[in-house]
């Protein structure tokens, strides 16, 4: 059983069970978490091309939803220019690169890395971006960058505190950190329970409250700028997959199935966005 990555305690309580894993809750500090010891195996055996294109707990057609990405991008772009001006920057988890895009529209010097090779290779060739196949843990960043952006990333990371202190020695001083993520905290969670559509192990591994996010940078001398809920649109062929994912995996939601179908795939749905949150954290 793995300790808790915030706080060491080695003492957890069984949640409940998705998809055969233990959902754990940290006895200390209250952090949730996935019994799921780390192997070198595990990004290349969860992230790969079917997590792009295959449905399930990823998406049904990453490419097709570029525009959504690149809007994304666009909001947290002009978002951030309130607080930083244009610089150097790195997003980890960049996939296809479609929201670096938006940064780099905007006068930014990019680079993106991502462990998923067919992601890099569009972005490199359909977008002329600086894009690189590599994880966090082996990225080794040899100047300071003014913004990292770590978007729909954190939960997927063994160690997510270790990750941000490893972050944080890329930035240059002054420089920032932008996540986005998943409230555990929110309404949305606490309604749907083990059915909340986050509780996806085994890629998502962590599940934070808007507390621990705060809290995430101390070790590392951060400081919160500022956060907030972001706008978050879906495509309904995305939805839909979602929802079959879900009637798979609790079979009393089979009562959805029959609705889905009717779901028009190419239209874009306004996501309530209450379960999501954005944070800006600075290196004073």
């Amino acid at each position: 059983m793995p300790c808790c990555n915030l706080c060491k305690s080695v003492l957890s309580t069984i949640v409940f069970n998705v998809e055969d894993i233990d959902i754990l809750q940290c006895d200390n500090c209250s952090h949730q978490f996935a019994d799921i010891a780390e192997t070198k195996e595990h990004i290349t055996s969860v992230y790969g091309d079917d997590y792009f294109f295959d449905g399930g707990a990823g998406y049904d057609n990453y490419v097709r939803d570029s525009i959504l990405f690149e809007q994304r991008g666009e909001r947290y772009a002009k978002m951030v220019s309130r607080f930083l001006s244009p610089g150097t920057m790195i997003e980890i988890g960049a996939a296809a690169g479609f929201g670096l895009k938006a940064f780099a529209n905007r006068g930014w010097k990019v680079t993106g890395i991502d462990p998923n090779a067919s992601m890099v290779e569009y972005g490199r060739e359909h977008l002329g971006l600086n894009l690189h196949m590599s994880s966090l843990e082996s990225w080794v960043q040899a100047q300071p960058v003014n913004l990292v952006v770590v978007n729909q990333v954190l939960p997927h990371l063994f160690k997510p505190l270790e990750s941000v202190q490893r972050i944080s020695e890329w930035l240059a001083p002054g420089g920032c950190i932008l996540v986005e993520t998943w409230r555990r905290d929110s309404w949305t969670a606490k309604i749907t329970g083990r059915g909340w559509h986050e509780y996806n192990p085994p890629s998502v591994l962590h599940w934070f409250t808007l507390k621990e996010l705060q809290n995430l940078g101390v070790p590392a001398g951060l400081e919160v700028l500022s956060h907030g809920r972001p706008k978050k649109h879906i495509s309904g062929s995305h939805v839909k997959s979602l929802l079959t994912h879900q009637v798979k995996r609790f079979p009393i939601a089979r009562f959805l199935k029959y609705g889905i179908d009717l779901i028009p795939s190419k239209t874009r749905f306004r996501y309530p966005a209450e379960d999501l949150v954005w944070i800006l954290y600075k290196k004073p």
